[in-house]
C-alpha cells in the first residue's frame, strides 16, 4: 500500500508538472521511509532498501518507456461501466498509459507474485482485463480508446528490484480476447448469483484458491467426511461424491 501510494503521488504530480522528475520520486520516498520506519530499526534496515530499490526502479522504468512513446495519464483511477445484465461493475486502475497512437496500457503493481499468464487468458483472473473493458469505454475519466498492453510491475526490490511481466506473455498479442473473457465470465457469475436464486458455493475452485472464511465454515471437516480424503495418500481423493 505504501508502494502504491508513493508512485501514485509522484505521478500525479508529474503529470501536473508535465514532466517526470526522478529526483521527485527520490524525495517521496524517502520521506515515506523516514516516518514509516522511523521507531523501528530492523524494519528501517530490512525493509526500506528493498523498498526504495523498487520504487527508484518502477521511476526509471517509467521514464525509459516514454522514449517509446508511452506516457503516464493516470494514477489510481476508479472508474465504473454497466454490465449487459444492468449490473455495475466498478474497478481501480494502478496506472495508465497513453502511446503516442493513443492507445492505452493498463498496469498492476504486484510486491508479490504476479498471476499466471495461464490463469488471465483462461478468465480465472480478471482484474487486468476487467480495468481493460473500464478504460476502453473511457469511463476512468480518459478518452476512450482501445487497450493495447495489460502489464504486472513486480516491484521486488532484491538483487533484481523489478520487473515488468506481460499479463498475456511477451509476444504481447491483443488483449481484445481477454478482455471479451473477462466480461462474459463476470456476466455469467453476476448472473448466476447476484440475479438468480443459485446458492453461493462454499468452494468453487478448489485447485485454485482457499477462501479467508473456509476454517470458519469447518469446510475441510465437511470435505474428509464426505469425499474419503485420506492423509496417508498425500491428501488425494479415495471416494466418490462431493460438492
Amino acid at each position: 500500500t505504501l508502494l502504491h501510494t508513493v508512485l501514485e503521488l509522484w505521478v500525479q504530480q508529474s503529470i501536473e508538472a508535465g514532466g517526470f522528475d526522478p529526483a521527485g520520486l527520490a524525495r517521496l520516498t524517502d520521506a515515506m521511509l523516514l516516518r514509516e520506519t522511523g521507531g523501528f530499526p530492523l524494519l528501517r534496515a530490512l525493509w526500506a532498501p528493498r523498498a526504495r530499490r523498487a520504487l527508484l526502479w518502477a521511476g526509471d522504468e517509467m521514464i525509459a518507456r516514454l522514449a517509446d512513446g508511452w506516457t503516464p495519464v493516470a494514477a489510481e483511477a476508479r472508474g465504473e461501466i454497466g454490465l449487459a445484465n444492468g449490473i455495475k461493475l466498478n474497478g481501480t486502475a494502478d496506472r495508465i498509459d497513453r502511446n503516442t497512437g493513443g492507445g492505452l496500457a493498463v498496469i498492476d503493481y504486484k510486491t508479490g507474485s504476479p498471476p499466471t499468464i495461464a490463469s488471465v487468458k483462461g478468465a480465472i483472473v480478471n482484474q487486468l482485463p476487467l480495468l481493460a473493458a473500464i478504460a476502453e469505454a473511457g469511463c476512468f475519466g480518459l478518452a476512450a480508446a482501445p487497450a493495447q498492453a495489460l502489464e504486472y510491475w513486480k516491484l521486488t526490490g532484491g538483487n533484481k528490484a523489478g520487473e515488468v511481466r506481460p499479463a498475456l506473455g511477451k509476444q504481447a498479442p491483443d488483449p481484445a480476447a481477454a478482455i471479451a473473457g473477462a466480461i462474459a465470465a463476470v456476466e455469467e457469475v453476476t448472473s448466476e448469483l447476484l440475479l438468480s436464486d443459485a446458492p453461493f458455493l462454499p468452494w468453487l475452485h478448489p485447485r485454485l484458491a482457499y477462501g479467508d472464511y473456509q476454517h470458519l465454515a469447518r469446510l475441510l471437516e465437511w470435505r474428509d467426511s464426505q469425499n474419503g480424503w485420506s492423509k496417508k495418500d498425500g491428501g488425494q481423493k479415495t471416494g466418490e461424491g462431493g460438492a
